[in-house]
């Protein structure tokens, strides 16, 4: 009686063992390599409307523009970079934006700088903004009831949100519900 695997199992066994060696060794050489300068994090944008490939797309490096995110998904459908206005070409961009490009067919595209929807943002995760988010936005926070997201919107439209700590004044909200919303919330923009 034969007691062996069939070579398909051997095959997956060692193409599995292999992978695991090549993350081993990947790490060891990671921690033996010490970083010349801290490299800036990479920055997730949205492109959309007249260009080749829409999308999402991760940019890293010191180009952070508007003309590199459109540049990656492909450049503008009619082929033509000039058609990019000047003031947005060099814009750097943000983490969560969104590029829209609509073009007429002649002439300069325009460009619309939006945020990405709260969905998408919480999803690569961003934070949103508990002064700017519609109740609908916050209702996708994990542990979110709806009455919390009426209670920050409501108390935002007579005093901003100076600090999360402060939403322990709606009734219900602790401290421990705080701390698992620190992952999806914020207060302004530079957080």
């Amino acid at each position: 009686m034969n007691h062996l695997a069939p070579r398909s199992q051997w095959l997956a066994i060692t193409f599995l063992a292999a992978i695991i060696f090549a993350l081993l060794l990947a790490r060891f050489y990671q921690k033996q390599s010490p970083r010349s300068a801290i490299q800036p994090s990479p920055v997730v944008v949205s492109v959309e409307g007249a260009v080749k490939e829409p999308g999402v797309y991760l940019l890293e490096g010191p180009e952070v523009t508007v003309s590199r995110a459109i540049e990656l998904a492909g450049g503008l459908r009619n082929g033509s970079s000039k058609a990019v206005p000047e003031d947005f070409a060099l814009r750097n961009i943000g983490n969560g934006q969104m590029v829209q490009v609509v073009s007429s067919g002649q002439g300069p595209v325009e460009i619309r700088m939006e945020t990405m929807a709260a969905a998408a943002r919480l999803t690569l995760g961003g934070k949103l903004n508990v002064n700017t988010s519609s109740e609908e936005d916050l209702m996708l926070v994990p542990q979110m009831k709806s009455g919390f997201a009426v209670a920050i919107v409501n108390r935002r439209n007579s005093k901003p949100w100076q600090s999360l700590d402060k939403l322990e004044e709606i009734p219900g909200v602790g401290p421990r519900t705080i701390e698992k919303w620190r992952s999806y919330l914020k207060v302004n923009e530079s957080e």
